[in-house]
Protein backbone atom coordinates (compact mmCIF):
# COMPACT_ATOMS: atom_id res chain seq x y z
CA UNK A 1 0.00 0.00 0.00
CA UNK A 2 2.79 2.09 0.87
CA UNK A 3 4.92 1.61 -2.75
CA UNK A 4 1.39 2.18 -4.41
CA UNK A 5 1.03 5.54 -2.68
CA UNK A 6 4.60 6.32 -3.18
CA UNK A 7 4.03 5.55 -7.01
CA UNK A 8 1.03 7.85 -7.54
CA UNK A 9 3.09 10.71 -5.92
CA UNK A 10 5.90 9.91 -8.57
CA UNK A 11 3.60 10.36 -11.14
CA UNK A 12 2.26 13.10 -10.26
CA UNK A 13 5.32 15.21 -9.31
CA UNK A 14 5.89 13.87 -12.73
CA UNK A 15 3.03 14.68 -14.88
CA UNK A 16 3.12 18.38 -12.75
CA UNK A 17 7.01 19.11 -13.56
CA UNK A 18 5.71 17.94 -17.41
CA UNK A 19 2.75 20.50 -17.08
CA UNK A 20 4.64 23.51 -15.97
CA UNK A 21 7.36 23.01 -18.61
CA UNK A 22 4.64 23.35 -20.84
CA UNK A 23 2.81 26.45 -19.87
CA UNK A 24 6.62 27.86 -19.76
CA UNK A 25 7.37 27.09 -23.31
CA UNK A 26 3.49 28.46 -24.35
CA UNK A 27 4.70 31.83 -22.47
CA UNK A 28 7.84 32.39 -24.38
CA UNK A 29 6.14 31.11 -28.03
CA UNK A 30 3.74 33.91 -27.23
CA UNK A 31 6.22 36.85 -27.02
CA UNK A 32 7.38 38.85 -29.52
CA UNK A 33 11.09 37.98 -29.01
CA UNK A 34 12.67 35.62 -26.43
CA UNK A 35 16.39 35.52 -25.70
CA UNK A 36 18.03 32.88 -24.19
CA UNK A 37 18.18 31.00 -20.81
CA UNK A 38 14.61 32.98 -19.92
CA UNK A 39 13.64 30.94 -16.74
CA UNK A 40 9.95 31.62 -15.40
CA UNK A 41 8.76 30.33 -11.98
CA UNK A 42 4.79 29.92 -12.21
CA UNK A 43 2.84 31.33 -11.66
CA UNK A 44 2.63 34.22 -13.38
CA UNK A 45 0.48 36.78 -15.38
CA UNK A 46 1.87 37.76 -18.47
CA UNK A 47 -0.73 40.08 -21.08
CA UNK A 48 -0.30 41.10 -24.46
CA UNK A 49 2.96 38.58 -24.49
CA UNK A 50 2.92 39.59 -28.25
CA UNK A 51 4.16 42.85 -27.41
CA UNK A 52 6.98 41.83 -25.05
CA UNK A 53 10.63 41.66 -25.99
CA UNK A 54 12.87 39.81 -23.68
CA UNK A 55 16.68 39.56 -24.17
CA UNK A 56 18.84 36.58 -22.59
CA UNK A 57 19.89 35.48 -18.74
CA UNK A 58 16.02 36.95 -17.46
CA UNK A 59 14.84 35.75 -14.43
CA UNK A 60 11.08 36.15 -13.81
CA UNK A 61 9.97 34.73 -10.43
CA UNK A 62 6.54 33.38 -9.16
CA UNK A 63 3.56 36.11 -9.05
CA UNK A 64 5.15 38.76 -11.11
CA UNK A 65 2.33 40.24 -13.31
CA UNK A 66 2.67 41.76 -16.80
CA UNK A 67 0.70 44.00 -18.70
CA UNK A 68 2.99 44.33 -21.83
CA UNK A 69 -0.49 46.40 -24.01
CA UNK A 70 1.55 49.77 -24.27
CA UNK A 71 5.19 47.49 -24.97
CA UNK A 72 7.95 46.60 -23.28
CA UNK A 73 11.68 45.45 -23.67
CA UNK A 74 13.57 43.87 -20.61
CA UNK A 75 17.33 43.59 -21.92
CA UNK A 76 19.95 40.91 -20.75
CA UNK A 77 20.75 40.09 -17.50
CA UNK A 78 17.63 41.02 -15.76
CA UNK A 79 15.97 39.40 -12.13
CA UNK A 80 12.31 40.50 -11.37
CA UNK A 81 11.56 39.31 -7.54
CA UNK A 82 8.29 37.70 -6.40
CA UNK A 83 5.44 39.74 -6.41
CA UNK A 84 6.37 42.45 -8.97
CA UNK A 85 3.94 44.41 -11.36
CA UNK A 86 5.35 46.02 -14.59
CA UNK A 87 2.23 47.88 -15.99
CA UNK A 88 2.63 49.64 -19.39
CA UNK A 89 -1.21 50.48 -19.88
CA UNK A 90 -3.70 51.85 -17.39
CA UNK A 91 -6.37 54.83 -17.11
CA UNK A 92 -6.16 58.22 -17.55
CA UNK A 93 -5.84 59.98 -14.64
CA UNK A 94 -6.62 63.15 -15.85
CA UNK A 95 -9.48 62.07 -18.14
CA UNK A 96 -13.11 63.21 -16.68
CA UNK A 97 -14.22 59.71 -16.32
CA UNK A 98 -11.34 57.47 -15.34
CA UNK A 99 -13.17 54.35 -15.92
CA UNK A 100 -13.70 55.42 -19.67
CA UNK A 101 -10.18 55.77 -20.51
CA UNK A 102 -7.35 54.40 -21.29
CA UNK A 103 -3.82 54.97 -21.96
CA UNK A 104 -0.29 53.13 -22.84
CA UNK A 105 3.29 53.75 -22.75
CA UNK A 106 6.07 51.60 -23.52
CA UNK A 107 8.77 50.57 -20.67
CA UNK A 108 12.44 49.99 -20.93
CA UNK A 109 14.43 47.70 -18.38
CA UNK A 110 17.99 48.30 -19.71
CA UNK A 111 20.67 45.32 -19.03
CA UNK A 112 21.56 44.25 -15.32
CA UNK A 113 19.10 45.31 -13.32
CA UNK A 114 17.57 43.47 -10.29
CA UNK A 115 14.10 44.99 -9.67
CA UNK A 116 12.80 43.87 -6.06
CA UNK A 117 10.09 41.95 -4.56
CA UNK A 118 7.00 43.98 -4.48
CA UNK A 119 7.94 46.47 -7.01
CA UNK A 120 5.41 48.00 -9.14
CA UNK A 121 6.69 49.70 -12.28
Amino acid sequence: MLKSLIVKLVVKSRLSIRLENIKKEIIKSELLSCGKNLNIDLPVTIKNAQNIFIGNNVGIASFVHIWGGGGLTIDDNVLIASHCAIITETHDYNAEFIYKSYQKSPIYISKNVWIGSHTVI
